[in-house]
């Protein structure tokens, strides 16, 4: 049957009613933070009442089309807000290099307090547990240790913080950070024999051990003013990543072909943005990540590979550490004096120019065991 003007003005009506009530439910439900999801369950359910103009069903296990150009946004958002490509203003007076990093800090004459004499920003210590329960400041289990972790680097760490107003560099935002990495040590056979039973026996002992330095570092560090933030490098227990204090983060190793790992990557399918919050540095090994082909320079598609995975670990929240690249003379021992060097990572100008092609692509933490000289080139922006 024919439906009548009026019956249709009605419905007319009724429609305009409609629509302004879906308009105004979605826009409170979109501005309130309520998830797309549910926004959606309400527009198709009034659609339905309304019998017509309604999207087709997608099927179980179908994904919607995604929007090439949509940034991350819910569960996909990175846990922190992307970090800005760093800038660098000539300041040779600043009371701090940023993005210094001492590499292998113990290593030095006076370990923690030359960094922060040079302005460092953050430092490396490698540790190793003895026998009881102390963590020494070591590469190699045949070096002597510089010390331990509570009293070169927690302790002191304390007392600048207390003296200066809780800030390790007064007047810089960012915390300070103290990165840790636990080197595996051989059980002992006299107190432990059925360790070198079989190499599986001879894995978990070091396994237990490489857990127990990681407990004791957590207890050590607790008290640590909230300006300094621990990042734990290699050697952490596998099961530690988000049971750890708030004042501990971690750093993280490159998948294959020096890319961000899927679980951090904001546009991986497999990310879990729950697991990528517990990580703050990206660190991937020069050779891997920049120097490529081993010829001792950056060329301009390494340099474009080297922007390209700055940016993407910037994107997901990450900074990013290259550690193993051209340093000039390394130390005979530790602590002790630079010996002569003849490679070509020592060629005069070479550390320089792989710091340039870093700061070129905005990498964060400049890794040197040269910290005066890193200072140096640091705030004058490698114009020096």
């Amino acid at each position: 049957m024919r439906e009548s003007d009026h019956e249709r003005g009605e419905g007319a009506i009724s429609y305009l009613a409609v629509v302004l009530l879906v308009a105004t439910v979605t826009g409170a439900l979109v501005t309130s933070g309520v998830g797309t999801t549910v926004v959606e369950a309400c527009e198709s359910a009034i659609c339905r009442v309304l019998g017509t103009g309604c999207p087709r069903p997608v099927a179980a296990g179908a994904a919607p089309a995604p929007s090439p150009s949509a940034a991350p946004t819910g569960h996909r958002s990175p846990p922190r807000p992307p970090i800005p490509k760093p800038t660098c203003e000539p300041d040779p007076d600043s009371r701090w290099a940023e993005g210094l990093h001492a590499h292998n800090d113990y290593q030095n004459k006076t370990p923690l307090q030359d960094a922060l004499r040079n302005g460092a920003v953050s430092v490396e210590a490698d540790v190793m547990i003895d026998p009881q329960g102390e963590l020494q400041l070591k590469h190699e289990e045949k070096e002597h240790s510089a010390g331990t972790l509570r009293e070169r680097y927690v302790e002191p760490l304390i007392e600048r913080a207390r003296a200066n107003g809780g800030r390790i560099h007064p007047g810089r935002d960012d915390p300070f950070l103290l990165v840790i990495e636990i080197k595996d040590v051989e059980p002992d056979r006299a107190t432990d024999p059925g360790a070198y039973a079989s190499e599986e026996t001879l894995k978990r002992a070091k396994e237990r051990l490489r857990a127990q330095a990681y407990q004791r570092a957590i207890e050590q560090t607790r008290d640590l003013p909230p300006d300094v933030q621990v990042v734990f490098s290699a050697g952490r227990p596998g099961d530690a990543v988000g049971r750890q204090p708030s004042n501990v983060s971690f750093d993280t190793a490159p998948a294959a072909g020096c890319t961000l790992p899927a679980q951090l990557d904001p546009a991986a399918p497999e990310y879990d943005r729950e697991y990528a919050k517990n990580f703050v540095i990206f660190n991937g090994k020069w050779s891997d990540c920049a120097d490529r082909d081993g010829d001792q320079e950056i060329s301009p598609d390494e340099q474009r590979q080297l922007n390209e995975l700055v940016e993407r670990a910037h994107n997901a929240g990450l900074k990013v550490r290259l550690w193993g690249g051209p340093d000039g003379a390394r130390r005979s021992e530790t602590p002790g004096d630079f010996r002569w060097c003849f490679s070509k990572t020592c060629r005069q100008g070479t550390a320089e120019d792989a710091w340039r092609a870093q700061m070129t692509a905005g990498v964060d933490l400049l890794n040197t065991n040269h910290l005066t000289t890193a200072r140096d080139w640091i705030r004058s922006c490698g114009e020096d």
